[in-house]
């Protein structure tokens, strides 16, 4: 077993046979599982379906990101930022929905 960006790739006692040669098939617990199509079978394509499964993750998070500048003020007992508009419309929210917000003090 090796690990690679955090998982672990796991080769199975199940082989595929790829271009008349039998190989071991890998799975990446947590990730790919399942040792159906598409087979990996090699440490190197284990780690190509890690990265391109993490890189897709990240576009599809930045996707639904919006990054703006704000100032903190005090509403009664509590702190509130207010959303821009465009980022309203660009992200498609309306009231009630619910936001993950991550704050970075300048």
């Amino acid at each position: 077993m090796t690990r690679y960006r955090g998982f672990d790739i796991e080769e199975t006692d199940m082989t595929a046979d790829v271009g008349g040669e039998v190989r071991p098939i890998f799975i990446i617990p947590g990730l790919k599982e399942r040792p159906g199509a598409p087979y990996l079978t090699s440490p190197e394509e284990a780690r190509d379906f890690i990265d391109a499964e993490l890189d897709a993750r990240e576009e599809w998070r930045a996707s639904r990101t919006w990054k703006w500048e704000g100032t903190i003020r005090q509403k009664g007992n509590s702190l509130s930022v207010t959303l821009p508009a465009k980022a309203v419309r660009f992200l498609g929210l309306e009231e009630g929905d619910e936001v993950v917000m991550t704050l970075e003090k300048k």
